[in-house]
C-alpha cells in the first residue's frame, strides 16, 4: 500500500513533499471509486 500513497501524494503535491507525507502519514486507507450513474453533464459542446 505505500507505493500508492507515494504515487499519490507526489502527482498531488510534488517528489518532495509527497515523498515527505508518504514517510510521515500513519494513513494507509485507499479508496476506489468506481464508475457508477453519470451525475453531472457538460453542456459546453451544444453550445
Amino acid at each position: 500500500m505505500t507505493g500508492a500513497v507515494r504515487r499519490i501524494a507526489a502527482r498531488y503535491l510534488g517528489e518532495g513533499d509527497g515523498a515527505a507525507y508518504a514517510d510521515s502519514s500513519g494513513d494507509d486507507t485507499l479508496i476506489r471509486l468506481e464508475p457508477g450513474r453519470l451525475r453531472a453533464w457538460d453542456f459546453a459542446d451544444q453550445l
